[in-house]
């Protein structure tokens, strides 16, 4: 069982551009159609809709797969607590998969001192509770260790990496756009 998950319209990813090509090593890996869902790794953002899917995803995506919006208040796993004290909760459909996809961009960000990564899973598709810990105290709690392009030592984002590895994130797609959001590098 496989999950892809995506960023939201938040942000500028053209996911629809990287699909394709993911979709294709999957089939040539022997997976069927019946085995992928899309999870939109919403975080606390609002919920998307089937027209806010077609832009992310295109309409081929929405013919041929289930896709659903992550939900940060419910139906989610308890995984344990980072060395931060971070409590990690990620969606349940999430953690029951077998492989788990990101497809995001990496772009600066005013506190983990950029977006990408592990941020797809944490705070994409965790529990309220452990999204506020980790933006809320962790952040409160370690102020100089934050800020725009800030990494070496950022406790927040040592905190989202760690979290993300307990669950279980196999592969991550990012993307580096320019300001018309057109890909010019992308990393695996």
């Amino acid at each position: 069982e496989i999950a892809i998950l995506f960023d939201d319209l938040a942000r500028p990813t053209p996911v629809f551009e990287i699909v394709p090509f993911v979709l294709k090593e999957l089939e040539k890996a022997g997976i069927s159609d019946q085995q992928i869902r899309f999870i939109a790794a919403l975080g606390a953002h609002g919920a998307q809709t089937a027209i806010d899917f077609k832009k992310k995803l295109g309409q081929e995506v929405l013919d041929r797969f289930p896709v659903y919006n992550h939900h940060a208040f419910d139906h989610c796993t308890y995984l344990g607590k980072t060395s931060h004290g971070t409590p990690v909760s990620i969606n349940q459909e999430v953690m029951a998969c077998d492989l788990k996809i990101g497809i995001g961009s990496i772009a600066p960000h005013s506190f983990s001192g950029f977006g990408g990564g592990g941020k797809i899973v944490f705070p994409g598709v965790a529990h309220i509770d452990s999204i506020a810990y980790n933006h809320g105290k962790l952040v409160q709690d370690h102020p100089a260790s934050v800020g725009v392009g800030k990494i070496e030592g950022n406790v927040p984002r040592l905190d989202i990496e760690e979290a993300t590895k307990m669950a279980g994130l196999d592969l991550k797609n990012d993307a580096i756009l320019n300001l018309r959001a057109e890909i010019t590098a992308l990393f695996i």
